[in-house]
């Protein structure tokens, strides 16, 4: 089966103790063969680590996983699941550390249909409990044959978070930006910020 590991430096990257698995076999379908990806990694103003990724289990769609570790990466807890929905699917994570403690996930979910791509998020204060998911794009992002690949950033702001991706139009890709004020339970409309599109087969 397929799983997530992560392996700790104390020396600034030189040397690596032996890697740890994130995901236990306890997790449902973990003794089955599973696929995992885009693993993404945070450490918070506490010294919380919180590894985050997407699993699919047999006759399941992809779900995003969050474990923390509180002893610097050489253990891990149990993985909480943080996407709320069980149609479609989710892929392309990624993590930022919130302001003060905890962290906010953002990721690609196709739970409004198979070609429709739209951006969640979720934040969490401890690792252990994350809030419903939030749309953070008003319109769809693009096709699923272009991967808008999102960013999140929090801050300076306790509660302000900000979310850049690959907006995609007629064979033509931007940048845009959107930004929230709430701790991520709102976000306001997106903004261009590339200005000059490129062909995303470029």
């Amino acid at each position: 089966p397929g799983g997530v590991f992560c392996a700790r430096s104390g020396d600034g990257g030189r040397n690596f103790a032996p890697e740890v698995r994130v995901d236990p076999d306890t997790l449902p379908g973990g003794s089955e063969p599973i696929l995992v990806g885009w693993p993404v990694v945070a450490l918070d103003p506490t010294g919380s680590v919180f590894v985050a990724w997407t699993a699919w289990v047999a006759g399941e769609t992809g779900r995003i996983w969050c474990a923390r570790s509180l002893d610097g990466g050489a253990s891990f807890g149990a993985p909480v699941q943080v996407s709320d929905a069980t149609a479609g699917d989710r892929a392309w994570p990624a993590i930022a550390p919130a302001p003060q403690r905890g962290l906010y996930l953002v990721w690609c979910d196709f739970r409004d249909g198979e070609e429709v791509v739209n951006l969640y998020v979720s934040h969490s204060r401890d690792g252990l409990g994350f809030s419903p998911n939030v749309r953070a794009n008003l319109d769809p992002v693009g096709p699923t044959c272009t991967p808008p690949l999102p960013r999140i950033a929090a801050g300076p702001g306790a509660d302000e978070v900000h979310i850049v991706w690959w907006q995609t139009f007629d064979s033509q890709r931007w940048i845009y930006a959107t930004r929230s004020h709430d701790g991520a339970q709102s976000f306001l409309e997106a903004v261009e910020v590339s200005h000059d599109p490129w062909d995303y087969g470029g």
